[in-house]
C-alpha cells in the first residue's frame, strides 16, 4: 500500500475531522473513499 501526504488548511482539517467524527469513519476510509469516486471521461473510470 502506498502513502499520500499533502498539505491542507486549518478549516479543511477541522471539515475532514468533523466529518469522520459523524460518519464514524477514519480520515484514511474517507479519502479513499472520495479518490475511488473519482473519474474522467473515457480515462478513468470508478474503482469499485
Amino acid at each position: 500500500m502506498k502513502q499520500v501526504t499533502t498539505r491542507i488548511s486549518d478549516r479543511e482539517f477541522e471539515h475532514l475531522q468533523k466529518y469522520c467524527e459523524i460518519s464514524e469513519r477514519t480520515q484514511s476510509e474517507v479519502i479513499r473513499n472520495l479518490i475511488r469516486k473519482l473519474s474522467i471521461k473515457g480515462a478513468l473510470n470508478p474503482i469499485d
